[in-house]
């Protein structure tokens, strides 16, 4: 069910800075049909215990910890006396400002101290015991503070949670909110996290036309990204207009330019017919150049190489198939050897070989693999681990 509540942040339960998933609980909380407390849990901006918040979220009940709300967005409450004034800048959510300065900026300005942080911070040289380093401090945590609630507020129509509008805030500091009115593709093309289809509903709120150059280079970019999870580091040029053409909805003539600026700007790499990624070009080169060096390095041949497979045979009580033993041939007399195969056509039993004719050369030996899980799987088929 969905539900918007105001409440007291009455303690901080837990919080991860790095992602800014954070755990609250709140008291006085209106929007439940009776006041009462309730834990919030979700990706949302650091707020001190004290302040007044507004939650947009989901009410739920865990099997583990019972009823909760699950945020999607949270934005601190403008406080309506001093008391709450007080609070709120004293509770750590500006940088630099702790309990004690906030009573005395607040004690000095009233009322009208929200104010003075927006409009006139360097009037805070007159508040007893602030110096010009500390005044520095504190306006630039509360412009911060301030940017990321004013983009909050911004995006939470929609849809994107507080933690990728820090991201958002991280991008581009002060220029943010110009970004989001402006030029509100750019969050596709420069943030993490911040897909096509979000960038485009705010772009087209704010009446930017389909055929805008930024919508046809975040739309490449959606394409080839979109390729990439799907295992292509390579989109031939021809399929990705093709492809970008029909999911825009414009004209493909229009693309090739918007395809030059995204090269141009160095998001992506044209070779040959082929657009990369930037960053998966990149993986290749380095790739094939580490390849290059292993291949050049001096070779070593392993001796008695069939009295090693017959023994690992013996052991094993099994006749490996000729494929098989052509691949731990390989292994053993090439500096690099790629082995492919589908389920159940023996890649187990010929890395459990390989490691049997290595193991008996006193050879060093490490397997590795690209999950946790996978290590395990490979550490109990092998004996060795992973």
């Amino acid at each position: 069910m969905n539900v918007t509540l105001l409440g007291e942040v009455e303690r901080v339960t837990f919080e991860n800075e790095a992602t800014s998933f954070r755990v609250l609980r709140l008291r006085e909380v209106q929007g439940l049909g009776e006041q009462r407390r309730v834990t919030v849990v979700g990706t949302v901006p650091s707020v001190g215990e004290g302040t007044r918040v507004r939650v947009d979220g989901r009410l739920e009940v865990d099997p583990k910890h019972g009823e909760r709300v699950r945020a999607d967005s949270l934005v601190v409450v403008v406080p309506e006396n001093l008391g709450e004034l007080e609070k709120y800048l004293g509770s750590g959510v500006v940088s630099g400002l702790g309990p004690g300065f906030a009573k005395r900026i607040v004690k000095y300005f009233g009322l009208e101290t929200l104010r003075v942080l927006d409009f006139d911070g360097h009037r805070l040289i007159e508040v007893t015991g602030l110096g010009p380093a500390k005044v520095k401090e504190i306006r630039a945590g509360w412009l911060e503070h301030r940017s990321l609630s004013n983009i909050m507020l911004a995006l939470a129509a929609f849809g994107v949670s507080s933690g990728l509008a820090q991201r958002i805030l991280q991008r581009f500091g002060e220029r943010a909110q110009a970004v989001i009115q402006e030029s509100p593709y750019r969050l596709a093309i420069e943030v993490p996290g911040v897909g096509f289809k979000t960038a485009d509903r705010i772009a087209r709120a704010r009446g930017l036309a389909a055929d805008h150059p930024e919508r046809l280079q975040a739309g490449l970019l959606h394409e080839l990204r979109e390729a990439s999870d799907s295992g292509h580091c390579r989109v031939e040029q021809t399929l990705l207009l093709e492809r970008s053409a029909n999911a825009l909805g414009v004209d493909a003539a229009l693309l090739p330019a918007a395809l030059d600026g995204v090269a141009t700007d160095g998001w992506v790499v044209v070779e040959a017919d082929g657009v990369y990624l930037t960053k998966l070009h990149e993986a290749e080169v380095r790739v094939a150049r580490e390849l290059k060096r292993l291949l050049a390095a001096p070779s070593h041949s392993l001796p008695e190489l069939e009295s090693s497979l017959a023994a690992f045979e013996a052991s094993a009580s099994i006749q490996l198939a000729e494929a098989q033993r052509a691949a731990v041939m390989a292994a053993a007399e090439q500096k690099f050897v790629l082995i492919t195969g589908g389920p159940g056509v023996g890649k187990t039993t010929i890395v459990r070989a390989i490691l049997s004719v290595l193991e008996r050369r006193s050879l060093r030996v490490r397997l590795a693999a690209p999950t946790g899980r996978a290590a395990k799987r490979l550490t109990e088929s092998t004996g060795v681990q992973a």
